[in-house]
């Protein structure tokens, strides 16, 4: 509210700062000098009243004031504006406002504060139209129009009032202001973005200045115009303009949004060529680089980074790790054993070989290791890398062996605590990797909740139930996916009726979870005992992950079960858009196809479903129903 207010008494003395009269006559003044006199005193009093913030008393002093200079710019202007400040405070003053403003209004006196004032008034009471009116006039003024015109927007912004042809009008009168131009332009482009970047086009053309650029940079890619952002780029490129730093780093950061990584690349020379701190623009290269596989400029911004020291321990351990990572996948083993060897915590080396997928990258790693050793000696750390490259093969004995000749101390103090627990686990040490984690206090995870999820994992299901059962009996509130671990744990062991039960269990303390509600009314939809309970639960499930193909897929097969085959179809092929990489959806729709007759659509399904995946139980059904429905007879993949 204070903010209007402040724009009331700014443009009152925009007004009185000797801006010229409209055209209506005015009336002769015509005052003595005692009564001028008595009017400035209680002018006076009038403002120590209000800075005092008796608004009230403010208002009655400048209202005598007035009777005895009824001729007074000043006195007009304080009036209306104090007026409005009470009318927005206490709607009870509206009528005396718009009555008194609009007074002054009919006299003839068309200044922009008392215009101001009474468009105030009419949008408050709830006349737009009226209030409307006034704009129109009060753009029309010559003096301070800029300032009029803030003003002007500020109010329509506050009274959800659009007018797009007084906007336009506005724009008309303000090209020879920059900063104008843009604030009309956004206003604008609110209402028809076309329209808005079509000015902010122009303005770009005129001004060629920095506050523009970045608003028509910003406008095209929201838009998702890629091709003229880069187009822009371009041109300034070819330009040679001296554009500086933070404007550089502002275009980066846009075409990185816009995943133009090539471009990044291509043009690194123009961003780097910066007097300003080029930290992040070396990250933002550095990641474009990785994108395009670009491992040579990778490394340069790499060594750029570390050698610049603002990196924090972490993230210089990270930019590492994945710089050795990059030149180990093409085989580069004497430059990767360079940079994992100055990496400080062996947590982020162990993190960055789980993430390993490539045989061949896999292979490069284990003679990484044995490099590493060989150019900065550790025996600690060597050990822990071999236990690990044991563990990621799942070859816990051999893992055991290693982890067992590494100082405990060294695995709390690196944060290997949770990977040397999965070692003992997957050895059948429970008890060790129970006793390790609760060494460690900067942990605040219960050994048997991750010893229950590691049995499940390795599908040792009867092991798994030992620990999470009693756990969750304890302390229910552990997280729903210990009661979907231990669910599933009883469905493999083959007790359908107590994963029902643990699921529900597991809903009483999490009833919006989308993966208990989906993974419950599944189970119902399969066994076909409560489908209308069932489709209860995937409603939830929906409203928390509407666009979630694996929940989209049951709230089809429900529809299926359910014998609407029409919302099956609706539901299925929805779960399509988001993926077919999925043995169980493309048999689903293989069924709902074959129920609705679209037979060459429900083939193609479900030889899709037996060919994805060949330990999945609905490969077998895909398969009997394939050849059952059509005759075909495929065999696995």
């Amino acid at each position: 509210m204070k903010y209007f207010i402040t724009g009331c008494l700014l443009m009152a003395l925009i007004a009185c700062a000797g801006s010229p009269e409209p055209a209506p006559e005015q009336p002769v003044r015509s005052v003595s000098d005692s009564t001028a006199f008595e009017a400035v005193q209680l002018y006076n009093l009038a403002e120590f009243s209000y800075q005092q913030n008796e608004v009230v008393k403010a208002l009655d002093l400048f209202q005598q004031a007035e009777q005895h200079d009824p001729y007074s710019n000043t006195i007009r202007d304080r009036i209306s504006e104090i007026l409005l400040e009470l009318a927005m405070d206490d709607h009870d003053y509206l009528p005396l406002l718009i009555e008194t403003v609009s007074g002054y209004y009919d006299a003839g006196y068309h200044r922009g504060s008392v215009l101001s004032s009474l468009a105030d008034g009419y949008f408050l009471d709830g006349q737009s139209a009226e209030g409307l009116k006034i704009y129109e006039e009060l753009i029309e003024i010559d003096d301070s129009a800029l300032n009029l015109y803030k003003y002007y927007l500020l109010q329509l912004q506050y009274f959800n009032v659009q007018k797009p042809e007084l906007l336009e009008k506005a724009l008309d009168k303000s090209w020879d202001n920059p900063r104008m131009v843009l604030i009309l332009a956004n206003q604008i482009k609110n209402n028809d973005p076309q329209r808005g970047e079509e000015i902010l086009i122009e303005a770009w053309n005129r001004f060629q200045d920095n506050e523009t650029l970045i608003e028509l940079v910003n406008s095209y890619r929201e838009s998702g115009k890629s091709d003229q952002l880069i187009e822009l780029l371009i041109g300034l490129m070819r330009e040679k303009r001296d554009i500086d730093g933070w404007m550089r780093e502002t275009l980066l950061r846009n075409l990185f949004i816009m995943e133009q990584h090539a471009v990044i690349v291509a043009n690194q020379t123009w961003f780097l060529d910066s007097d300003a701190d080029l930290t992040d623009t070396r990250i933002i290269i550095f990641w474009s680089a990785q994108q395009t596989e670009n491992d040579s400029l990778l490394t340069i911004m790499c060594d750029a980074l570390l050698d610049s020291d603002v990196l924090t321990e972490v993230n210089r351990d990270r930019y590492l790790a994945l710089t050795g990572s990059i030149l180990l996948r093409n085989g580069d083993i004497v430059r990767a054993a360079g940079y994992y060897n100055r990496i400080v915590s062996p947590a982020i080396l162990v993190a960055q070989l789980l993430e390993i997928t490539s045989d061949t990258t896999r292979a490069f790693y284990e003679q990484t290791v044995d490099t590493m050793q060989e150019i900065a000696p550790n025996d600690s750390l060597n050990t822990i890398l071999h236990a690990m490259i044991e563990l990621d093969r799942e070859n816990y004995g051999a893992a055991l062996s290693w982890i067992e000749k590494v100082d405990p101390q060294y695995i709390l103090r690196n944060e290997l605590t949770i990977y040397t627990a999965e070692i003992y686990i997957g050895s059948d040490m429970p008890q060790m990797a129970s006793e390790l984690i609760e060494r460690d206090s900067t942990l605040y995870v219960d050994p048997e909740a991750v010893i229950g999820l590691k049995y499940y994992h390795l599908e040792k299901f009867d092991r798994a139930i030992e620990y999470l059962e009693p756990y969750l009996d304890e302390k229910p509130d552990s997280g729903a996916n210990l009661y979907i671990a231990l669910g599933y744990a009883f469905k493999r062991s083959g007790n359908d009726d107590r994963t029902i039960a643990i699921f529900k269990q597991g809903l009483e303390q999490y009833p919006l979870s989308s993966s208990l509600n989906n993974d419950l009314a599944y189970l119902l939809a399969e066994s076909g005992t409560d489908l209308e309970q069932a489709w209860k639960y995937i409603e939830i499930a929906l409203e928390q992950e509407p666009g979630q193909s694996n929940i989209l897929d049951t709230a089809a097969w429900i529809q299926f079960k359910l014998g609407n085959q029409d919302k099956a179809l609706e539901y299925i092929e929805k779960a399509l858009d988001t993926t077919s990489e999925d043995s169980t959806l493309s048999y689903h729709a293989g069924e709902i196809y074959h129920e609705l007759g679209k037979h060459k659509k429900a083939k193609q399904s479900l030889q899709d479903a037996v060919l994805f995946d060949n330990d999945d139980e609905d490969v077998e059904k895909a398969r009997r129903v394939l050849n059952d429905y059509y005759q075909i007879t495929l065999e696995d993949k």
